[in-house]
């Protein structure tokens, strides 16, 4: 994890698992990181990014933590909540170190936060100067969330700096595994070209998977789109009405897969502005203990 720390200390790209989905990210405080970071996702500019911090107690360097959340908090984190809550207005972080422009949200004064539930990650944030890291999904802008190693958009991954994966999500002893790209695809990835190894259930076999091709006409793997083939040979192209329908269907499967997002910038108006791992209905129980609650 000192690699992975470092790599991201001196402005890379990172690629990780999280306890949702695949995660991509960066030091916050590097500006030219954080907008390379954009580049790569196509991510419109006016989306500010989201933190991942290894503790609440972070958080209250950052952020201006209510009633409401803190009691969310203590309820769902380490976990699958992020909280938009109201940022400092000196912007400072841990250690005096000042955020991008592109994190806090300038304008509603707001930074959106989550103490991740995965160990790995944490670990990641913890060995980092900052003690903070842009944590967005590891896909391109409107593209579905990759759940799992094999679902990793190829043009996001040889253009990063390291790709981390967690073995124990493949069922083994706990440890985590370090790939530094250095400009090509991982090592890792290159040695399972027949779709052996690191496979989650899902074949590596990148080289003859077209995987999010630019077109969107053969872009997923079957176990995400059974009605899309990724076969470059025998199986015909899916008709633009089912690619459509297909897509529809599958990235309301994925959001379910990533955080819930609650809006806490307004103490007496709390509101759900994204539904996803943590369901709508034990954050509304929460809140309305409280008597704040928005539906």
């Amino acid at each position: 994890m000192s690699k992975c720390a470092k790599i991201i200390d001196e402005g890379g790209i990172v690629i990780f698992p999280t306890d949702t989905v695949y995660g991509i990210g960066c030091d916050p405080t590097n500006e030219l990181a954080v907008l390379k970071l954009f580049k790569l996702k196509n991510r419109p500019m006016n989306k500010t990014l989201p933190l991942l911090t290894f503790s609440q107690s972070m958080v209250t360097k950052v952020a201006q933590i209510s009633k409401p959340a803190k009691i969310l908090m203590d309820k769902f984190w380490p976990g699958q909540l992020t909280l938009v809550l109201n940022s400092h207005t000196d912007n400072i972080g841990s250690g005096n170190v000042r955020f991008s422009k592109y994190v806090v949200d300038s304008v509603n004064q707001s930074i959106a936060l989550r103490v991740p539930g995965s160990q790995c990650t944490r670990d990641i944030i913890g060995a980092t100067k900052t003690k903070f890291l842009v944590g967005t999904s590891a896909n391109i802008s409107k593209e579905p969330s990759p759940e799992n190693l094999g679902e990793l958009d190829m043009r996001l991954v040889s253009k990063c700096d390291a790709l981390v994966y967690d073995k124990t999500r493949l069922g083994t002893p706990p440890g985590y595994f370090v790939s530094i790209c250095e400009g090509r695809l991982p090592q890792e990835i290159q040695a399972t070209t027949a779709g052996k190894g690191l496979a989650e259930g899902t074949s590596l076999n990148y080289p003859n998977q077209r995987l999010f091709s630019v077109d969107a006409r053969l872009t997923r793997s079957n176990s995400l789109l059974g009605e899309v083939s990724t076969s470059t040979t025998s199986a015909a192209p899916a008709t633009p009405s089912s690619i459509v329908a297909a897509r529809e269907s599958q990235a309301i499967k994925i959001s379910r897969m990533e955080s819930t997002i609650v809006d806490l910038t307004h103490d007496n108006q709390p509101k759900i502005i994204r539904e996803g791992s943590v369901p709508k209905d034990k954050i509304i129980e929460v809140l309305k203990a409280i008597g704040k609650v928005r539906l």
